[in-house]
């Protein structure tokens, strides 16, 4: 497994969620004002990041303006890697796959669907998510937003990454057993 690198790319908004935000009330409570969450017609902004990791440690924070990893990888074409990414449309576009192609880069043929959260990057997100949010009250803008994405990311221990490594075949056993449905590694935890 140290020629696997686990990647992906998360968006966060500079005001609020992208996803719904999940509210419970008590009986009654419905349509007390007070406990009314507003909402916004028009954002502020979202930024947009990838980074990915393996038993090297993690890679550096990219802000996405595009395509940014393409060129930086290009500097690597010594090594031989197998990509772990989930079906976003931006890992399986016609340009991305022919400079995979092109650079012999390896991913993996057959992976679910609807993949059963075993990228272990998507619980490096989630322990990255975690710093984020308890000081999101802090951003007024883009720039301030990608200066606490920064900080929070270089919060992330090199223990994380390496338990989250040593978990990957664990992870893909898991995948195979439950024949591609969900698995223990759905939750958040590891």
């Amino acid at each position: 497994m140290n020629n696997v690198i686990c990647l992906d790319e998360s968006c966060y908004e500079i005001e609020g969620h992208r996803g719904g935000l999940r509210v419970i009330r008590q009986q009654g409570q419905v349509y007390k004002e007070e406990l009314a969450v507003p909402t916004k017609k028009f954002g502020k902004g979202s930024v947009m990041l990838w980074n990915c990791f393996w038993t090297g440690g993690a890679g550096p924070l990219v802000f996405v303006d595009g395509s940014p990893w393409l060129s930086d990888l290009q500097a690597k074409e010594d090594r031989t890697f197998t990509f772990q990414e989930d079906g976003a449309t931006c890992h399986t576009d016609a340009a991305t796959h022919a400079w995979k192609t092109r650079h012999m880069i390896n991913g993996f043929e057959f992976w679910p669907a609807q993949s059963p959260d075993s990228n272990p990057i998507e619980h490096l997100w989630w322990a990255f998510e975690l710093r984020v949010e308890s000081r999101r009250h802090t951003v007024q803008n883009a720039a301030q937003l990608k200066e606490l994405l920064l900080e929070a990311w270089n919060e992330i221990s090199h223990d994380l990454l390496m338990r989250l490594v040593e978990s990957i075949k664990d992870r893909y056993q898991a995948v195979i057993d439950a024949k591609g449905s969900p698995t223990r590694y759905n939750s958040r935890f590891i």
